[in-house]
């Protein structure tokens, strides 16, 4: 999942110079717009994953405020 993580803030900082000259602006901000909701997503899932290894390797949490 990192993988995909990474691949998208990748994705994100490039679109401008990949697409630039071929496609309009406006699909340039529509594309920027996607990749910062499928970054916030991914961000979540490699989080959550992150949680339940944590968890299957016997990790104890506190409850937080």
């Amino acid at each position: 999942m990192r993988g995909a993580l990474e691949g998208s803030r990748d994705g994100y900082r490039t679109v401008r110079t990949e697409l630039g000259a071929r496609v309009p602006p406006h699909a340039i901000d529509a594309a920027l717009k996607a990749y910062q909701a499928e970054g916030r997503r991914l961000a979540a899932v490699v989080d959550a994953v992150d949680l339940v290894q944590r968890a299957l390797r016997g990790e104890t949490f506190r409850p937080g405020l």
